[in-house]
């Protein structure tokens, strides 16, 4: 996995845990 992707994928993770909320 290279570092954008692993960039990518936290960025999604923090939207989705602040749609979530």
């Amino acid at each position: 996995m290279t570092e954008q992707e692993m960039t990518e994928m936290e960025i999604c993770a923090w939207k989705t845990d602040k749609t979530d909320k």
